[in-house]
């Protein structure tokens, strides 16, 4: 069967296609405009499309591969591209090789399915979706990835509205998987995500979204494994990241980025990276790092900046240090972290102290000055905060105004003594014990 027999077929209006278990050749790609067609083959070695452009170019309605393969006669050649009106890809059981794009779709929205497909050395992307003027979705399972040289083996752009990326393999490239924009309910989950060469992330995420789930992958990364930057409502949960960069296994940096969650991950630091996890973007409210564990190579667990509102690091068990502020404002929580290595806090008694960004269990050290300490402030100083202090000499307290951060009564305490302070509802110190 040559690449006339095939166009000939599609043009007499057939739309289930057989393809003999041979390698056919096609000078240019294979025309289905405004036509269903299905492709049905022997196996993914056995019947073989070789473009030397594009095998199959249509503003088709839906185009189906079954048990076919499609291998590159050149680094520029590409597998499926659907543009112009829209439509369906849907590939099962088949093999994309040496191309630069595997299945390709830029149009006005649709659906793409891959499942139980290999995706071997991919110079650009293996599966490609946007649409910036209609809903898409997105179905992968059960497939192979691997292109080094692949910046976004799968990438999601313009109005997804819903997506499912699960249970694949994904070898090399520099991202695994990019988003980009704000897209609708996509989970990123159970996929094996392995990097073995200089890479930016397993998972970008650039500027979304509305409700983006990733859980339950395997990591392993050279450089970041999570990277969101100005993404709201991303959730990063119970996936395990092998940690061999320099590189935090999980950043958020960026403008604007609220209503985030990252959670029961478990951190194995390979690498002397400094820390597990940045919190980083300029501004971040409803932000919660909970329940994560981070162990191997001592390390400060999580990195914090920008200006916090509602931001909680709760239930953390980190192999090191827990956290290290990096001129922070606003308020947070930090509350019941297990630290295995609690170093002194220490700081020097003054008419303003701001006290440091540690668990409320830490016991700050406050070397006396002489001068009476009139207003605490700091990312931590929030009603409802518990700090303990334990002095190297005699320290004051002294309540001088009514306004936020201040002291609401007078606290003497001696050298060696220890004193529990709490911001009470008015925003006033009082003392506990």
């Amino acid at each position: 069967m040559t690449h006339t027999d095939i166009q000939s077929k599609i043009d007499a209006g057939e739309t289930c296609i057989d393809l003999p278990a041979e390698e056919i050749l096609l000078p240019v790609p294979l025309k289905t405009a405004g036509k269903r067609i299905q492709f049905n083959g022997k196996g993914r070695l056995e019947s073989t499309l070789i473009p030397t452009t594009y095998a199959i170019d249509s503003t088709s309605v839906s185009i189906t591969l079954n048990g076919v393969g499609i291998r590159g006669a050149s680094p520029t050649s590409c597998g499926v591209l659907l543009s112009g009106l829209g439509g369906d890809i849907e590939a099962t059981q088949c093999g994309f090789y040496g191309l630069r794009d595997a299945l390709y779709a830029d149009w006005v929205g649709g659906f793409i399915r891959s499942s139980d497909n290999r995706f071997e050395n991919i110079g650009r992307r293996a599966i490609f979706g946007k649409s910036t003027t209609g809903y898409w979705a997105l179905q992968t399972s059960n497939n192979y990835f691997d292109g080094r040289q692949s910046d976004g083996l799968i990438q999601v752009e313009g109005i997804l509205a819903g997506g499912i990326i699960e249970n694949s393999w994904m070898q090399a490239s520099v991202a695994h998987i990019v988003v980009n924009g704000l897209v609708n309910e996509l989970v990123i989950a159970g996929n094996m995500l392995d990097q073995d060469t200089a890479s930016v992330a397993c998972i970008v995420v650039n500027g979304g979204g509305n409700c983006i789930k990733i859980s339950d992958n395997f990591m392993a990364s050279l450089n970041i494994g999570v990277l969101c930057q100005s993404a709201s409502n991303v959730e990063v949960s119970g996936n395990r990241f092998r940690q061999r960069g320099l590189d935090a296994a999980i950043v958020f940096n960026g403008g604007t980025s609220n209503n985030n969650l990252i959670g029961t991950n478990k951190i194995y630091v390979e690498s002397n990276a400094r820390y597990s996890i940045v919190a980083g973007a300029t501004n971040m409210t409803d932000f919660q790092i909970t329940d994560n564990n981070s162990f191997g190579n001592v390390n400060t667990m999580i990195a914090v900046a920008g200006q916090l509102d509602k931001f909680f690091i709760h239930g953390n068990t980190p192999n090191g240090e827990l956290v290290e502020d990096y001129a922070s404002t606003g308020q947070a929580i930090c509350r019941n972290n297990t630290s295995w290595s609690q170093p002194y806090l220490g700081i020097v008694a003054a008419d303003e102290v701001t006290l440091p960004f540690a668990d409320e269990s830490r016991v700050i050290g406050i070397t006396a000055s002489g001068i009476p300490i009139k207003k605490m402030t700091g990312v931590t100083a929030r009603a409802g905060v518990v700090r303990r202090f334990i002095t190297s000499g005699p320290v004051e307290w002294r309540k001088s105004a009514t306004t936020d951060n201040c002291m609401g009564e007078d606290i003497t305490v001696q050298a060696g003594q220890t004193v529990t302070i709490t911001k009470f509802s008015d925003n006033l110190w009082y003392r506990l014990s």
